[in-house]
């Protein structure tokens, strides 16, 4: 019967073994699947239907207009801000 130090050192040569398999499997494993992608016009709604996109939510707000605080500043916040009004005056 093996010791558990034994066994514990079997593990992880057999860790490190997959670990070499994997990363030269991998490369093959991406040509298939996109070739199959290709293949068959695959679109990533099919491939994942249940993903959801991530909605980013809003941060300032004037009335109608919105802005997440993403990119450039739009142009309506930029006007205000420009005229002397507080960025922090739309944020929600």
């Amino acid at each position: 019967m093996l010791t558990h130090t034994e066994i514990m050192a079997q593990i992880a040569d057999l860790k490190a073994q997959a670990e070499v398999a994997w990363r030269e499997e991998r490369p093959t494993a991406l040509d298939r699947a996109r070739s199959l992608v290709a293949e068959f016009k695959l679109t990533p709604k099919e491939l994942f239907p249940d993903a959801k996109r991530y909605v980013i939510p809003v941060k300032y707000r004037d009335g109608q207009n919105t802005w997440t605080g993403r990119g450039k500043m739009p142009i309506w916040l930029k006007k205000a801000v420009e005229s002397g009004i507080p960025l922090e005056t739309f944020r929600i």
